[in-house]
C-alpha cells in the first residue's frame, strides 16, 4: 500500500515515517483516528492557506465537522431501519425478505446515511424522531415477532448504533486534544491563537499610526484572545475602530477608550458577548471603560441565534462552547463582522449560510 507526503506530494511506502525527500515526520504514523494528511487539510482550510489565525476553539470545530456528519450518517442507517422493521413484522414472504436484504445493504454503504442524514435531523424533525425511534424500540418486546425478513433491518440497527457509539467517544474534547499536542510535537501552528499577545501594540497601529486617525466606534467583545484573533485577521484595517475586551485588553486600547468615550457621547459602542455572563457585571465593566450615555448596538451572542450559528456552520457541534465567538470560523469573522458593524446587525443574521466554509 503506498501513500503521498502531505508536504512535496513524495510517493511513499506505508511503512515509511520520515519523507526522505523533504524530511516530513508523520505525527499520526499508525494510528487509525486520524491522519497527516486530515491534520494539513483541516489547518489549510481553517487558516485559508495561512492567511489567517485562528483559536483552539476554531480547530476543534472545524476538526468535529466531518466527524460528525459522519456520526449523524450512522444514526440515520439506524433510524432508517426502523420502517423497514415495522413492515416487516406485518407480512412475512421469501418476496419480502429478499427486498429487505436489498435495501438494507444500500443503507449499509456509509454515504447514503450522509446524504439522508440533513433531512432526517432538519430543525425540530431530530426531535421527533429520536422520540419516534427509542419508543419503538424500547416496546417492540410486547408487539414484535421475530421472523426472518426482520433480521437484515434489525443487524442494520445494531450495527448502525454500534457504529455510532463509538464515533460518538471520539468526538470528544479530550481526543481531539490528544491528536494536537501530538501534531504540535512535530509540525509548528504559526497560525494557533493560545493565549493574547497584544500587550504592546500590533505592528499596524506602533509609531505614529497609534490612533492616529478619527476613531468613530468602538468594539468591545468578551474575550481578551478575540482581541488578537480580530486584528491580526485584520478588523483594524476594514475601518476606524478601537477594539477591545470588557476585561481592558489590551490596556494602552482601555486608557485610549476611557479619553475617548469621556469626551464624545456620539461614539458607537458595539457590543459582541455570548449570553451567560452576569448584566450587572457587564454593566460595570462598560461603566469602567467610559462607556455612559453612549449608543451601544448588539452585535450579539444569544441563544435566539443558537439555530442561525448551526445553520451557517452547516452541522451540530458537539462538546463546544456554543456561544463564543471563536466558534465561527476566522473566515466568516473576518468578511462578516465589518459588514455587521455597518449594518448594526446581529453577526449571525449577516453571516447566514452564505459565508459558510466550504469544503
Amino acid at each position: 500500500m503506498s501513500r503521498s507526503c502531505p508536504n512535496c506530494d513524495e510517493p511513499l511506502s506505508s511503512r515509511e515515517v520520515r519523507c526522505p525527500e523533504c524530511g516530513w515526520i508523520f505525527a499520526f504514523y499508525g494510528s487509525s483516528a486520524t491522519s497527516d494528511e486530515e491534520w494539513c487539510q483541516l489547518i489549510d482550510e481553517l487558516s485559508d492557506q495561512e492567511r489567517l489565525y485562528f483559536t483552539t476553539n476554531q480547530l476543534f470545530i472545524h476538526w468535529q465537522r466531518h466527524r460528525v456528519k459522519q456520526l449523524e450518517g450512522a444514526l440515520a442507517q439506524a433510524y432508517l431501519s426502523l420502517p423497514i422493521f415495522i413492515a416487516s413484522g406485518a407480512s412475512s414472504s421469501k418476496f419480502i425478505l429478499v427486498v429487505n436484504c436489498l435495501i438494507c445493504t444500500i443503507l449499509a454503504i456509509p454515504l447514503v446515511g450522509r446524504l439522508c442524514a440533513p433531512l432526517l435531523f432538519w430543525g425540530w424533525f431530530r426531535a421527533l424522531i429520536h422520540l419516534i425511534f427509542w419508543s419503538a424500540l424500547l416496546s417492540s418486546p410486547w408487539w414484535f415477532t421475530l421472523q426472518p425478513e426482520t433480521l437484515p433491518p434489525l443487524l442494520l440497527c445494531f450495527v448502525a448504533l454500534i457504529d455510532a457509539l463509538r464515533r460518538r467517544r471520539g468526538l470528544s474534547k479530550r481526543a481531539f486534544m490528544e491528536q494536537l499536542q501530538r501534531w504540535k510535537r512535530f509540525h509548528p501552528l504559526s497560525q494557533l491563537l493560545l493565549e493574547p499577545q497584544l500587550h504592546r501594540p500590533h505592528i499596524e497601529l506602533q509609531g505614529e499610526a497609534l490612533y492616529d486617525y478619527e476613531i468613530d466606534a468602538v468594539l468591545i467583545v468578551d474575550q481578551d484572545l478575540t482581541v488578537d484573533l480580530l486584528t491580526k485577521n485584520g478588523l483594524i484595517k476594514e475601518r476606524p475602530i478601537l477594539l477591545l475586551s470588557l476585561n481592558g485588553y489590551p490596556e494602552y486600547s482601555s486608557q485610549f477608550a476611557k479619553r475617548l468615550l469621556t469626551l464624545k457621547e456620539e461614539v458607537n459602542v458595539y457590543l459582541l458577548h455570548r449570553d451567560g455572563h452576569d448584566v450587572g457585571k457587564v454593566l460595570k465593566s462598560l461603566r469602567s471603560l467610559g462607556v455612559k450615555r453612549h449608543r451601544i448596538i448588539h452585535l450579539g451572542w444569544g441563544k435566539r441565534s443558537r439555530a442561525q450559528l448551526i445553520d451557517h456552520l452547516g452541522f451540530r457541534p458537539r462538546e463546544w462552547d456554543a456561544f463564543a465567538v471563536d466558534s465561527l470560523p476566522p473566515e466568516s469573522l473576518s468578511e462578516g463582522l465589518p459588514i455587521a458593524i455597518e449594518e448594526e446587525l446581529p453577526l449571525v443574521e449577516v453571516l447566514g449560510p452564505r459565508l459558510r466554509l466550504h469544503i
